[in-house]
């Protein structure tokens, strides 16, 4: 991603911190094919993708406002967030296998 491609994001995510779901909506059609491709690389399940995904951007609606962008991109943000919801649904289908 380019840099305006970040600051775009960066705009977006500041909109949703103020409420605007339609701000979100677009941070989600210009992420979500990333973020998705993230979490079913880790999972290796499209249904633990899909609720990895959506965990996400439920989080992101949550914490949008403490987003710092001194901290790195937004996209290198919602990768962590992925990374995070992926591996503790991991950790919850192992426990569940496992009884």
């Amino acid at each position: 991603m380019t840099d305006e491609d970040d600051a775009l994001l960066c705009a977006l995510l500041a909109r949703a911190s103020r409420g605007q779901t339609q701000a979100l909506a677009e941070l989600y059609d210009l992420t979500v094919a990333r973020v998705y491709a993230l979490a079913q690389a880790i999972t290796r399940s499209a249904a633990a993708a899909e609720a990895v995904t959506e965990n996400v951007y439920c989080e992101v609606w949550r914490q949008a406002a403490s987003f710092d962008r001194r901290h790195g991109p937004v996209m290198a943000w919602l990768q962590a967030l992925t990374r995070r919801f992926a591996m503790a649904e991991g950790a919850l289908r192992s426990l569940i296998a496992t009884g």
